[in-house]
């Protein structure tokens, strides 16, 4: 990074600005459904999936990244079963 230059700088700290926005909003949400009583708190879910070996950039539309993004979601639901389960029941026991 040291030959990079100024602008070798931004993407770095662009990624921190973003990764710090998304803690700041989930403790936000954490503090608010606190708030809730003890049924409400277990209503927030965060879900984070690793993007494993998929590019980040918004607009790497190569098939090779389109693959690995959906391998990543399809390791996401494999790894987590349980609990896109329990979400899915919630939603379901109180759909409108």
């Amino acid at each position: 990074m040291e030959k990079a230059g100024k602008l070798g700088w931004v993407t770095p700290i662009i990624d921190i600005l973003m990764s710090a926005n998304a803690e700041t909003v989930d403790y936000q949400l954490c503090q608010m459904f606190n708030t809730l009583g003890l049924r409400n708190q277990k209503n927030y879910y965060r879900l984070n999936p690793s993007l494993k070996n998929a590019s980040p950039a918004m607009d790497n539309v190569r098939r090779s990244n389109i693959e690995n993004l959906i391998q990543a979601g399809l390791s996401y639901i494999d790894d987590n079963r349980e609990i896109l389960n329990q979400i899915v029941q919630k939603l379901i026991k109180n759909k409108i």
